[in-house]
């Protein structure tokens, strides 16, 4: 579907006014211009929609060596490898508002490899190999005349990190996340994410056992030369889609659980050459109902906090960094 420019409109309208009033025109003459005239606006419509196709990506290639001083050793000796990975990126863009982004990634191949189906398979002598992986699969729409935009598929979604990457979520998953940004010095994010649905239609109904979500908040506020960035985020965690739940002595199926993070990510580049940036969050797990046995910890119900420091110094060939961090553990005790 294509937006008919107003001119076009315009000059639709005379030439059915100029044809219908046109004296000494037979019937059949009238039907052959308006038709041509219909042409002339259709063939307008096309033009203007048509989709714009971008691709872009990286093949990169390595030759690693390596050697063990352990001849005795009967597992040790020269080793030498060849690997390659190509990523790409394909951008159908079907107009300022509306682009659909495809990433998709074949490797890393390991040369000689004699698998022939998955990731890096296909290395071997005939290289034939089922190896493309779909990294990310989404759309990109921006509200016409607002500032607010959407992104919704398979993405790249991190909580925030201005001193590092964020310990908590910084991965691909499948998600819906609302930005809108009122100005270059404030936006708001909203997210929901997909981590998991175990669903199995074939052992009975479906249930929300079976599923991870995960919802998160983030507002940044762009001070100059400081940046602040506080958010929330809140996962529900059905029983049947726990992570890590395969842990000794906590079995699958004990309990739904809820969990929360509250974090804050700043940085400040008040001085020309010196960046400071500090990472903290602080995370909450409920699991009270998950223990087995009386002398069993409950290792399901837990709290704790994590904060990092970073300064670094940019000099004319080397920029010189310090990273200062520390995580609490567990603070139940558990």
């Amino acid at each position: 579907v294509g937006i008919i420019d107003h001119n076009l409109k315009r000059l639709l309208t005379i030439i059915f006014i100029a044809v219908l009033k046109k004296e000494g025109f037979s019937h059949m003459k009238r039907i052959i211009i308006l038709m041509l005239a219909c042409t002339m606006v259709f063939g307008a419509v096309v033009s203007s929609s048509a989709t714009e196709f971008k691709a872009s990506g990286t093949l990169d290639m390595a030759f690693q060596w390596l050697d063990n001083p352990d001849p005795e050793n009967a597992n040790n000796g020269d080793y030498f490898n060849a690997i390659q990975r190509l990523r790409t990126k394909i951008d159908i863009i079907a107009n300022e508002s509306l682009k659909g982004v495809y990433y998709l990634e074949v490797g890393t191949i390991r040369w000689g490899d004699t698998a022939t189906f998955g990731r890096g398979s296909g290395g071997a002598i005939g290289t034939d190999g089922v190896n493309v992986e779909t990294k990310r699969l989404y759309l990109d729409f921006q509200m016409p005349h607002t500032s607010l935009s959407l992104r919704m598929g398979l993405q790249g979604l991190a909580l925030p990190g201005l001193a590092n990457n964020n310990p908590v979520l910084d991965d691909d998953v499948a998600a819906i996340v609302a930005n809108y940004a009122s100005s270059d010095d404030y936006n708001v994010v909203a997210a929901w994410a997909r981590a998991a649905d175990t669903e199995n239609y074939s052992g009975g109904s479906p249930t929300s056992h079976t599923k991870y979500d995960v919802f998160t908040i983030i507002v940044g506020l762009n001070f100059e030369p400081v940046t602040v960035v506080p958010y929330v985020a809140y996962a529900t965690i059905g029983r049947n889609a726990d992570v890590g739940s395969s842990v000794a002595g906590i079995p699958v199926g004990a309990d739904d659980r809820d969990v929360w993070w509250v974090g804050l990510s700043a940085k400040s580049a008040c001085w020309e050459r010196l960046n400071l940036a500090f990472d903290f969050v602080w995370g909450k797990s409920d699991g009270s109902n998950m223990v087995v046995g009386a002398n069993n910890p409950n290792s399901r119900d837990q709290s704790g906090f994590y904060v990092l420091l970073h300064g670094d110094y940019k000099m004319e060939y080397y920029t010189p960094t310090l990273d200062l961090w520390y995580a609490s553990g567990d603070d139940d005790n558990n």
